[in-house]
């Protein structure tokens, strides 16, 4: 199963969200779109922005609304995110992202669910790469059954990247509907192998200065480096 591309998009009002998304011979390599709802000003965050991105963008998208901790570029109510990740779940989003440990009753929701949005269950760790806390927490995840998993650490140095290069080659050989990388400098590469290794989902940016995390690339990037990565490959293996 080949990884699918995420475009990550922010904005603090929906016009700035929305001048994100690339011209049309661009999109065409873009899978998915995500929707960063936790960098919108305050007064924009209602079922009907929600409904208007739903209206107006063709691709699939993921709905985000993660807490400050989590990486909000503000402090959002948890009553106000809960009743947002309820908008999208009615209005059929493809999928929502939702925090390991973050929403209420989550095995209950990912249980009894009705609607056919595909349910991201997340964990990132901002801090560290530290292999057996990430393998301890993919099995956990794995018991709720979502439909993907994501697992995203900050990577420090060149040691915690080469363990997270072991660990993504292992989780993946175990599980395709995973997506593991790593954020920071030294996560780049982990964003890279992921698509070859065919990570679930691959997220970039639309451009310089317009990321939704440390060390993301963009779409322009991206491409090219994949290439770098493939071309690299077929002369070592032949």
């Amino acid at each position: 199963m080949l990884s699918k591309t995420v475009l990550c998009l922010r904005g603090s009002n929906p016009q700035e969200l929305l001048a994100g998304i690339p011209p049309k011979e661009e999109i065409a390599a873009v899978d998915v779109i995500e929707i960063r709802m936790d960098y919108l000003d305050p007064e924009y965050l209602t079922k009907d922005v929600l409904t208007s991105f739903r209206v107006n963008i063709e691709k699939p998208l993921i709905f985000t609304c993660r807490s400050q901790s989590q990486g909000a570029s503000t402090h959002i109510p948890d009553d106000l995110r809960f009743q947002l990740y309820q908008s999208a779940f009615e209005l059929n989003y493809a999928y929502v992202d939702i925090e390991m440990g973050d929403y209420p009753n989550l095995d209950v929701i990912l249980r009894e669910k009705t609607s056919n949005t595909k349910i991201i269950l997340s964990y990132h760790d901002f801090h560290h790469t530290i292999p057996k806390k990430i393998r301890t927490m993919y099995e956990k995840m794995a018991l709720l059954h979502p439909d993907i998993i994501k697992i995203v650490t900050f990577v420090d140095n060149e040691e915690e990247s080469f363990q997270l290069d072991l660990l993504q080659n292992e989780i993946l050989s175990e599980n395709s509907a995973v997506t593991i990388f790593g954020m920071g400098e030294h996560g780049v590469s982990s964003r890279i192998k992921g698509y070859t290794r065919c990570n679930s989902l691959t997220y970039v940016s639309s451009g310089l200065g317009k990321e939704t995390a440390v060390g993301q690339i963009s779409l322009t990037e991206i491409s090219h480096l994949i290439s770098d990565e493939l071309d690299y490959g077929r002369k070592i293996y032949g």
